[in-house]
């Protein structure tokens, strides 16, 4: 048996353009604190460290009344900072949906 897990806190920051018809697009820096990734079991235990390196995020939101669907790109790559050498692309696409409440 063997267990795995990788966590990180991200931390953005984005400025954003707001036009007329509810689209608000933008784009800001990103890094992830606290990156680590461990494994644990029969076949490997092991603790890999990243350091904490700047990235990119590309914003693209659609606000309708109490609602709102966004997608997002992340450009990064992890530098690995203790438990092995290398770089790990880190780059990511995602998608949201908000509800706003008391609007």
């Amino acid at each position: 048996n063997q267990e795995a897990s990788w966590n990180r806190f991200p931390v953005e920051a984005l400025l954003l353009y707001r036009a007329p018809i509810g689209l608000r697009m933008g784009a800001g820096a990103a890094v992830h604190l606290g990156n680590v990734l461990e494994a644990s079991g029969a076949t490997l235990n092991d603790r890999v460290e990243f350091k904490n390196k700047p990235g990119f995020v590309l914003h693209t939101e659609y606000v309708r009344r109490n609602f709102a669907f966004d997608v997002r790109y992340t450009l990064m790559q992890y530098e690995v900072e203790s438990g092995g050498t290398g770089t790990v692309d880190a780059n990511s696409f995602g998608a949201g949906f908000s509800i706003f409440f008391g609007r």
